[in-house]
């Protein structure tokens, strides 16, 4: 991105006096000198008034130019969000400024308030949203909006907590935090390396004034598998909440009043305790049924735009369905009946939480069982889990909801063995290359989730096309036969599936000589464990953020290769083994009477790799790679 930031001060002051009707953005606010953009965030203003009571007056000035068709679909359409119970939405202005400097005023019939759906046919109570449609959008126009959300009912009184964003996947030519308080805050800047965000204050009456600016911003270019945009962006924390002890006992008085049962729900919780011999299964056996008997209504909004006080759990209960609050407080209510010591918990498992600021950076309520000095952690809006816990929401951000209030933790990262694949195969060669094989896959934790979400998620005609592609790379024109998945409602055990497969043409024939590469060699099973099927996660030469790969895992692959009668081994690949601080893979072959027996394994053992290890990381699976290229050859006796 050049640099291009101008006087824009002079140009929205002009903008803003009565009767102008033309309005001329920076020329140099083009394609040429943004070839990676689909927008530039022009300007983008808000301020904020805040009183001692926690209520607040906050304006947002933004103007966004379009340069792609893909900005427009993005930008012409705006939404803003709010909580009925909490702050009213009001839009001050709304217009498109046109390339050759018109402007449009959108007319009041494309400015909506509007119910915001959560899935089907379901939608979020209290919770609505300004939806602006700005009309006749085309590339080379921009968009301007002024704002206002009016707090009226702080959810924590007498407080004041933002997340302010000075970074995107867009250019930002100026943005502007401007925060009037009379309160103290603690604040702080994250990915700020070279302070771009500048800082200044003043007195204003019984105010400090906080102002917070930053000038021509690159945008973020996305990389595979990297970390969510608001982990690596430039962005401001600032709250007024003294700790989060705080945040903790406030949630805990939310929610305490919820957690009452009623006959119908203990004949319930009688009937799924049938059979049930400890305290895990019990808790087992009331998390699947809140995870599968009861409707998750997802939704992405959070904190004070998405509520946070659940519904009873009676009420949940009854209806069958219900955002990750009420779900939790539900399951709640069940532990405690039962004498287990259980609280709902927030967090985010799209992004890191920050510590060090007291501020909502949640999206997310799950359910925390008291376990000696600690707590074991569940989500019961996660289905096709075996275990409590979906194996993605390791090292999350969670914060105990609890009389006493608790800190913010962080949820445990699971060694390699909590999440496996092990796979052991037959095949049978036969004297024209072809073969016919049995395999059968057993899942553990992302694995096994997986293979249950299959399972009840698709038709068996589609499963057999998802394996079918999996399975190209052992060779064209492979073909399965028969595919049959365990029971993806038997918790008590792992997700295993069982496959028949052949191929006509997999080894080549050249006179008395058979060549083939082993089918397990080091591909397939490697791009399970490594990214969960979305691509080589090293096919960029360098990164600007990190690699983050979820969990560490681990997959075994053992398979038999049964050779043709008459003939013999004349080469096999040598055996290696590879380790590093981010990953080991061995492989091993062994001879036998009419047969070939190999084992390969590939432990990940870091889920996150920073820029600076990549170089390396990518080369050592370069040479795992290369070394898996190895041939096997027969010979005719």
């Amino acid at each position: 991105m050049k640099r291009v930031f101008v006087l824009l001060g002079i140009v929205f002051i002009l903008a803003g006096c009565a009767g102008t009707k033309q309005i001329k953005l920076p020329e140099n606010i083009t394609k040429d000198n943004f070839p990676d953009a689909n927008a530039v965030v022009v300007f983008d203003s808000s301020v904020v008034d805040v009183q001692p009571d926690g209520k607040f007056l906050s304006r947002e000035h933004a103007v966004i130019k379009i340069l792609t068709m893909k900005g427009k679909a993005e930008y012409a359409d705006q939404t803003f969000s709010y909580y009925t119970m909490y702050d009213t939405v009001r839009v001050i202005r709304a217009r498109v400024i046109k390339e050759d400097g018109r402007i449009i005023d959108v007319p009041g019939e494309n400015i909506k308030d509007v119910k915001i759906p959560a899935m089907g046919r379901f939608f979020l109570p209290n919770v609505r949203m300004k939806k602006i449609t700005f009309p006749d959008v085309e590339i080379g126009d921009a968009i301007e909006y002024i704002v206002e959300d009016e707090m009226r009912a702080p959810p924590m009184e007498n407080n004041y907590d933002a997340m302010v964003m000075f970074q995107e996947t867009e250019p930002i030519l100026q943005r502007v935090y401007v925060l009037k308080i009379p309160i103290d805050i603690k604040w702080k800047v994250y990915n700020d390396e070279n302070g771009m965000v500048k800082y200044t204050r003043r007195s204003e009456g019984d105010k400090t004034v906080h102002t917070w600016e930053i000038k021509d911003v690159p945008g973020i270019i996305r990389e595979p598998l990297m970390p969510a945009i608001t982990d690596v962006a430039k962005k401001l924390l600032v709250s007024t909440v003294p700790s989060w002890k705080v945040w903790s006992r406030w949630y805990w008085g939310l929610c305490k009043d919820k957690f009452a049962v009623n006959d119908t729900m203990i004949a319930v919780m009688d009937s799924l305790l049938k059979g049930t011999k400890t305290k895990m299964d019990t808790i087992r056996a009331i998390y699947h049924y809140v995870a599968d008997e009861v409707r998750y209504v997802g939704t992405t909004m959070s904190g004070k735009k998405g509520g946070y006080e659940p519904f009873p759990a009676t009420k949940t209960f009854r209806q069958k369905y219900g955002v990750c609050r009420d779900k939790a407080a539900l399951m709640v209510a069940m532990l405690r009946h039962l004498g287990i010591e259980a609280y709902t918990v927030l967090t985010n498992p799209a992004m890191k939480v920050e510590k060090e600021i007291p501020v909502d950076q949640f999206n997310h309520a799950i359910v925390a069982i008291k376990e000696g000095n600690g707590y074991i952690f569940s989500d019961p809006t996660v289905q096709f889990c075996k275990d409590l816990f979906a194996p993605y929401e390791q090292n999350r951000g969670v914060l105990v909801c609890t009389t006493e209030g608790e800190d913010l933790a962080y949820t445990e990262i699971l060694p390699p063995d909590s999440n496996t694949s092990n796979v052991t195969a037959i095949f049978n060669l036969n004297e024209d290359g072809g073969f016919e094989a049995e395999i059968n896959i057993v899942g553990k934790g992302m694995n096994d989730m997986g293979l249950r979400m299959l399972s009840k998620r698709f038709s068996p005609d589609r499963i057999k096309q998802i394996f079918e592609g999996s399975f190209q790379s052992i060779g064209s024109g492979v073909a399965i036969d028969t595919i049959i998945l365990s029971d993806p409602q038997d918790y008590t055990k792992n997700m295993n599936v069982k496959i028949k497969l052949s191929a006509d043409e997999f080894a080549l024939v050249q006179g008395k000589k058979m060549r083939f590469k082993p089918p397990f060699s080091g591909g397939s099973s490697v791009n399970i464990s490594v990214g969960g099927g979305g691509g080589d996660p090293f096919a960029l030469e360098k990164r600007k953020y990190p690699l983050y790969l979820y969990s560490k895992t681990k997959t075994i692959a053992v398979e038999t290769i049964k050779i043709p009668k008459g003939y013999r081994v004349v080469h096999l690949p040598e055996d290696y083994t590879i380790d590093s601080d981010f990953m080991t893979a061995k492989n091993t072959w062994k001879r036998k009477v009419r047969s070939i027996e190999h084992r390969t394994e590939f432990i990940m053992k870091k889920i996150e790799i920073m820029p600076d290890e990549y170089p390396s990381a990518r080369k050592v699976m370069k040479e795992m790679q290369d070394k898996s290229k190895g041939e096997i050859i027969l010979e005719k006796i």
